[in-house]
């Protein structure tokens, strides 16, 4: 049986007609440079525009993208979760209405291993600078962090790793390689938007164009860019 997971993704990226131009008025995020962070930035331009918010999307890998925050290089971040924090407490502020989740999956070899607690001094592989790995993973001992989901995989099906983490909308990438017999679900991991507090000024706005997405839809926004 094929398994299919996914996180609540976002859609396709297009500017409309309506959106400011100027780059000073613009609010830059940054996204993870992978196919989750891809479909959901692209899909946040198109909400970001419908609601005539000016946004920009960066995509950076996760510790990069930290630090360009940090640093004052972009504005906020869209896919991070509840926990992130970056920076001094009250530096940055979360989007009350998480932007979406995806599935947390466990993938082992070993049918003894369902879930993290089954992992004991067994070998976990995560994706450096992960947040939501290293937070749900916090209490395994034997973790290795790696820089990509192909080295990951890799490492897993040669014998190199017992077990690794991954989403749902990545797993569909490597379904094909993956045993169904393989994959633990583990719950949903929520997602939400930071900003710098700078920025705070455009947090109800923003907020309420998350909200109106989840009331409305995907498909109300695709179709809306269409007309």
């Amino acid at each position: 049986m094929k398994l299919f997971f996914g996180i609540v993704l976002w859609f396709l990226y297009v500017m409309m007609p309506g959106q400011a131009t100027k780059a000073e008025e613009c609010l830059r995020f940054g996204a993870p440079d992978d196919v989750t962070g891809r479909n959901a930035g692209q899909m946040f331009m198109l909400v970001m525009a419908y609601h005539d918010i000016c946004a920009s999307i960066k995509y950076l890998p996760n510790k990069r993208s930290t630090e360009t925050l940090l640093s004052g290089g972009i504005d906020g971040e869209i896919l991070r979760i509840a926990q992130y924090n970056p920076g001094k407490d009250g530096d940055f502020i979360r989007i009350p209405t998480a932007i979406g989740g995806t599935q947390r999956l466990l993938i082992s070899r070993h049918d003894d291993i369902r879930t993290l607690a089954d992992l004991k001094d067994t070998s976990l592989g995560i994706l450096l600078g992960a947040i939501w790995h290293n937070q749900f993973s916090k209490n395994v001992t034997n973790r290795v962090r790696l820089p990509s989901f192909d080295v990951m995989v890799a490492m897993l099906l040669n014998e190199r790793l017992d077990a690794i983490l991954m989403d749902g909308a990545t797993f569909n990438l490597y379904e094909s390689q993956i045993p169904p017999e393989f994959v633990h679900e583990q719950g949903i991991e929520k997602f939400y938007m930071w900003i710098s507090r700078e920025k705070s000024g455009q947090l109800s706005s923003l907020d309420q164009a998350v909200a109106a997405y989840h009331r409305n839809g995907p498909q109300f926004y695709i179709n809306a860019m269409q007309q």
